[in-house]
């Protein structure tokens, strides 16, 4: 039964065709490739040809190829893990013995049945499997699900790739601020030759009134061709026409398809009619389509832009108040059109002089998917690394239990051995087991990933952007099943590699009173030393971050939060045309809140503090240009807030419209412009007017409290028109009782303005430390959950140690020894196994710390107290682990013991 190449590439296969027989499927001729000797691989050929040909003629041709394809595994499988022998080999796999474990008896199927059975043999050991693999399908298929709804599929617009933001930068560096002037959009759209189309967009507030109560709602203010970027249609209506980009036909609006359901209950009637936004009529042109993201997201509509050719959006040519997107033209690189737009924007830049004309030389393109995608990647990156922490310290449990089971089964495997099973066979039989146990385990787990993942979105803070989108689909399931399968091989192969050497011999006169031998100690030694390494890198991250969230918890904001409630207003500016009618409202509204009972005082700003929107400047001292950030307050906004006044005085009812133009500076503006000088009583330039200084407001953490505050210039709200502004009141008692309150006074004043953005300034703090809790309370749960592990890890090994050397230490007792030498022995058995572990864990976490040190505040990357206190805890831990074994241990009769022996 020799074999030769038949000269078509299938050397070493010559069971294709011989004396008639039919070839192989071509699927087991390629597994038969990965055996390693040409001669065995000849052999078991022919003796899989002449069974073929025997099953085709009596299954048919599926059951045949089926059958051939799983005994090809098989022979592959023995190969490697079986007798080295060909000759054995060949003997296993011939005529009889393919009919006896492959093609005719279905060896599979019994094996399949024996794992069955074992699992109502050792309950324990399988439920501790089934679970360990249902938690670990279930978390994967989760946070697959994410990865590849957030991160990976594409965004639903046709060759979304070519979708990009655009963005004006410094030589060599990134966009301090990603927005872009309608002066320069307008001329890249004309003048540039990099895009098919491009169009900007801002999101603005508007109140609707058009229902029982009014309601504030978003709407995009978009420039021509926002609709060709995205190549969008509409699902009723129309989209926004070129026409409707002029100043004075502009009072078109398109609904986004969410709130065209939820408000008006899909009326395909809607479209021509009227609303009402901001006391001025807007006509439905259209609706939006529907799609699982939406392109500004979470607004309720379109409008046009179209400022006056007197607006400061056109005067000011370097003003930066819009997000510019852009569809890259077919047949350019984005490298290639960031080159053509930079050449485009340096001519701009030279035509038109504009302020920070170095912060604007350059465009930078971001593909949009990376844009939507990006504030999430951090968090989903911790989570997928966590969830593969958690996976290989649960595996490596996992394959301890398989190994202590198949120690315990050595005599049964023996007599396997004895009876004509190659190592091979019993690998596979291993693996079987496994793999049924797995599968129990990955079908309960898929069960269970739906709701792991609403869990898993919930847990990252501020959301993810596209949740609709995620889901778990046929791309999930597969790799979920692949992982499970992947498992089950592996674990099942960790004790049968371990068993290779097995002494048939010995094992049949010792039976389990042997302890695995070398190998097998090795393997579970090390397993175990891998969790605790693993939980010392958790545990260290976890004291690391945890000290950053207590430090962040610790940091002065700069005002008191207790007792202050926060809401937005906005008048309508149809029905408060000027500056004054502005000025009358709030100072109604403020007055009337601060008399309201339960209210101690009211103030306003245009951005509190912890909340979204920023509006910059250039500030002017002496010829000095300073980058500054604008606040535009009222009277009592600092003393509602509980900021301190350094110097000078707050801002009050005197400095209105007429009156002197005044400002005020925080600590940080001060220093940076007039150093150690007191600033109070001189002027500064802000525009195109110059500003007595009145007074200097203590520095105040606006956006996170571990950013070191910026200069802010301050102005007053009687002398700058502002329409969306944010209230905060002080209460005497609970900061939401004062909501009623606060309805009922804009209910007197005027019912068309609604009341939104409500929220406790304790309540935004909480959220600006969200990210830094989401860390500190994700590794620690983890670390926590690794040490149990590796602590378990540590009691079964010392557990099953002691209990295989019950007669060694049952002999030391009789012959006198103390208990206290046994507990001792057995502790410093554990206190090697655990320092090793240990120690690989700091080495590791030394070297990984390198990488967090902007994740951390007020604590170094490499904190010595955090590297010596979290082994010296994890090592008394191990070594409470391994008392209980120990103990027990000196319990035993010497007597009992003797008799055995």
């Amino acid at each position: 039964m020799s074999g030769r190449g038949d000269g078509d590439g299938r050397a070493g296969l010559p069971g294709d065709r011989r004396g008639g027989l039919p070839r192989l499927p071509a699927f087991a001729r390629a597994i038969l490739l990965l055996i390693p000797v040409r001669d065995r691989r000849s052999l078991i050929a022919d003796d899989l040809a002449e069974e073929h040909g025997r099953a085709r003629r009596e299954k048919g041709r599926f059951a045949a190829a089926t059958a051939t394809i799983w005994a090809a595994a098989e022979s592959v499988a023995d190969c490697w893990l079986g007798e080295a022998s060909p000759r054995s080999v060949h003997g296993q796999l011939g005529p009889r013995g393919l009919r006896r474990t492959g093609l005719r008896s279905g060896g599979w199927p019994r094996d399949i049945q024996f794992g069955l059975r074992m699992i109502r043999r050792e309950p324990i050991v399988s439920a501790a499997v089934i679970v360990t693999v249902l938690l670990g399908v279930s978390a994967t298929a989760a946070v697959m699900s994410v990865l590849l709804g957030v991160l990976v599929r594409p965004l639903p617009f046709p060759e979304s790739e070519r979708i990009v933001r655009v963005e004006r930068a410094p030589e060599g560096g990134a966009a301090q601020y990603p927005v872009v002037g309608i002066g320069d959009l307008t001329d890249w759209r004309e003048l540039g030759t990099a895009f098919s189309a491009i169009a900007g967009w801002r999101t603005i507030g508007l109140t609707f009134t058009g229902g029982d109560t009014p309601e504030r709602i978003r709407v995009a203010t978009v420039t021509r061709g926002l609709d060709r970027v995205l190549d969008i249609t509409p699902t009723a209506g129309r989209l926004l026409a070129d026409d409707e980009f002029v100043p004075g036909n502009d009072r078109s609006i398109v609904l986004s398809h969410a709130f065209w359901v939820r408000r008006f209950g899909a009326d395909a009637d809607l479209v021509g009619r009227t609303l009402t936004l901001d006391a001025r009529p807007y006509r439905v042109v259209g609706v939006l389509p529907e799609l699982p993201f939406d392109y500004p997201a979470e607004v309720d509509g379109w409008i046009p832009l179209a400022p006056p050719p007197d607006s400061w959006m056109w005067q000011y040519r370097g003003s930066s108040f819009m997000t510019a997107v852009a569809r890259i033209a077919p047949g350019l690189t984005l490298e290639a059109a960031e080159e053509r737009m930079t050449g485009l924007q340096r001519s701009l830049v030279e035509e038109f002089p504009r302020d920070n004309s170095e912060n604007q030389a350059t465009i930078r393109l971001v593909r949009l998917h990376d844009v939507v995608v990006a504030p999430a990647r951090p968090a989903i990156t911790v989570l997928s690394l966590s969830v593969a922490v958690v996976l290989a310290l649960a595996c490596a449990n996992v394959g301890v239990i398989l190994l202590a089971r198949a120690n315990g089964r050595r005599g049964e495997l023996a007599v396997r051995s004895v009876l004509g099973g190659s190592r091979g066979r019993i690998a596979r039989l291993l693996v079987t087991e496994t793999l049924v146990l797995a599968a129990i385990g990955g079908a309960v787990g898929l069960l269970l990933a739906g709701p792991a993942m609403r869990a898993l979105i919930a847990l990252v803070p501020n959301g993810l952007p596209r949740a609709d989108e995620i889901a778990i689909d046929g791309w999930v399931l597969a790799a979920s099943l692949a992982a499970i399968a992947a498992a089950g091989i592996v674990a099942g192969l960790v004790p049968g590699l371990a068993l290779r050497r097995l002494d048939v011999g010995v094992e049949l006169r010792e039976r389990s009173r042997r302890s695995g031998g070398g190998t097998q100690r090795l393997i579970r030694n090390c397993l175990v030393g891998g969790q605790l390494a693993l939980s010392v890198c958790l545990l260290i991250g976890a004291t690391l971050f945890g000290r950053t969230l207590l430090n962040l918890r610790a940091t002065d904001p700069g005002f008191e939060p207790n007792g202050r409630l926060s809401m937005r207003v906005a008048p309508a500016e149809a029905r408060y045309p000027t500056l004054e009618d502005v000025a009358g409202f709030y100072r109604s509204l403020l007055d009337d809140l601060a008399a309201s009972p339960g209210i101690r005082s009211a103030g306003a700003v245009n951005f509190l503090p912890f909340t979204s929107g920023e509006w910059g400047g250039d500030l002017e001292v002496g010829g000095e240009r300073y980058d500054a950030r604008i606040r535009i307050s009222w009277p009592g906004y600092y003393e509602t807030l509980g900021s301190r006044i350094v110097s000078g005085r707050a801002f009050d009812w005197r400095d209105g419209v007429d009156g002197p133009r005044v400002a005020i500076l925080n600590e940080t503006a001060a220093r940076s412009a007039f150093g150690d000088e007191s600033p109070v009583g001189r002027t500064v330039e802000f525009g195109d007017r110059t500003r007595e200084v009145v007074g200097v407001v203590a520095d105040v953490q606006h956006q996170s409290l571990s950013e070191p505050p910026v200069p802010e210039l301050h102005l007053p709200g009687m002398q700058q028109l502002e329409y969306s502004t944010s209230v905060i009141v002080e209460t005497e008692g609970d900061p939401m009782s004062a909501v009623p309150v606060a309805r009922d006074v804009l209910e007197r004043i005027d019912p068309s303005v609604a009341l939104t953005g409500v929220a406790t300034m304790e309540e935004r703090i909480a959220t600006s430390v969200a990210p830094e809790r989401f860390r500190a309370v994700l590794i620690g749960v983890l670390g926590a959950l690794a040490t149990l592990l590796a602590l378990i890890g540590v009691y079964g090994v010392m557990s099953y140690t002691v209990t295989q050397q019950w007669r060694e230490m049952g002999i030391r007792l009789a012959l006198g020894a103390p208990g206290t030498s046994i507990v001792r022995d057995v502790l410093r058995s554990a206190a090697k196994l655990s320092a090793l572990g240990i120690a690989f864990g700091v080495l590791a976490a030394w070297w990984a710390a390198g990488s967090l040190g902007g994740l951390l505040y007020g604590v170094p990357p490499r904190d010595a107290s955090s590297f010596v206190l979290v082994p010296a805890v994890l090592l008394c831990a191990g070594l409470l682990a391994a008392l209980v074994p120990a103990l027990r241990a000196t319990r035993l009769d010497p007597l009992t013991t003797i008799r055995e022996e």
